[in-house]
């Protein structure tokens, strides 16, 4: 099992290895507002980017309801059904 002294000290080491990266200017290159592009790459206006985002994914639009089956009279039923309760509880006591 590690020193707990030596654990402690670790998260302040980091901290002081990440201010001397820091202050050495070594961070510099990983700046995302870096003024050279590399080739390839291509800069666009915040307005132009969600055009274009649009464009690329459109928005989902609910979908077409099913069309509607039409039930021959010979099927259809004579009484409209009657749910039995009762017995969904005689059943679930049996269970």
């Amino acid at each position: 099992m590690p020193n707990r002294k030596y654990v402690s000290l670790l998260p302040r080491l980091f901290s002081l290895l990440l201010l001397v990266i820091c202050l050495a200017g070594l961070a510099r290159p990983l700046c995302a507002q870096d003024a050279a592009h590399s080739p390839g790459w291509v800069v666009i206006s915040v307005p132009d980017y969600r055009a274009l985002r649009v464009k690329a994914f459109p928005a989902e639009r609910e979908p077409e309801p099913p069309p509607t089956v039409l039930t021959p009279a010979s099927l259809a039923l004579g009484h409209a059904p009657l749910a039995d309760c009762g017995r969904y509880d005689r059943i679930r006591k049996i269970a």
